[in-house]
């Protein structure tokens, strides 16, 4: 497999090198930003810049930090950002999928744990049903284990569930499509 080329990370500036043409998204191996590669004949984009307006679901955000964590699979990014009333969200890249959440703290059946919810599994929460659509084991960059439960609605509505062992964090949004994240207002 030939080498198609060397670009600079925009966000550390090292070095990426990017083995095909097919490739649209990697990781730079200096400070494992997500980069954008929009086409051949342009230099790369981060897809998504710290503290550079970002447009999401028709809404204005600044991402302020990120995150990432490691799974068996792979890697997930997690982006947290702010809208323009400077309430949080979550924007996170796992694999292909992305998704947009903010804290949600409504009723939740305490009973609800990690190794509860089997993919598949059907359940009512807020007065919506909810299909229990996938688990992951992740450990951050404190080396903390973390398991997520994401749970799907309706509307490519999504529900997760964090359990760090301690406590149960709680998160509402939507499934998106990398095309619905736009730098341009």
């Amino acid at each position: 497999m030939a080498m198609m080329g060397k670009i600079k990370c925009p966000q550390c500036g090292g070095e990426i090198i990017r083995i095909d043409n097919v490739e649209k998204i990697v990781v730079c191996k200096h400070c494992a930003s997500t980069v954008f590669i929009e086409n051949i004949s342009t230099n790369p984009k981060n897809l998504i810049q710290l503290k550079q307006e970002l447009k999401l679901k028709a809404r204005i955000y600044i991402p302020i930090s990120f995150e990432q964590y490691k799974y068996d699979e792979g890697i997930r990014t997690e982006w947290v950002l702010v809208n323009e009333q400077n309430k949080l969200f979550f924007l996170t890249q796992d694999d292909e999928n992305y998704s947009l959440v903010g804290s949600y703290n409504g009723p939740i059946d305490s009973s609800l744990s990690w190794h509860s919810l089997l993919p598949n599994m059907q359940l009512s929460i807020a007065h919506k049903d909810w299909i229990v659509t996938e688990k992951r084991l992740f450990i951050n960059n404190a080396n903390q284990q973390l398991m997520y439960s994401y749970l799907t609605a309706q509307n490519a509505e999504l529900m997760v569930l964090i359990f760090n062992g301690k406590s149960v964090h709680y998160r509402r949004g939507f499934w998106l499509d990398p095309f619905e994240i736009s730098d341009e207002n």
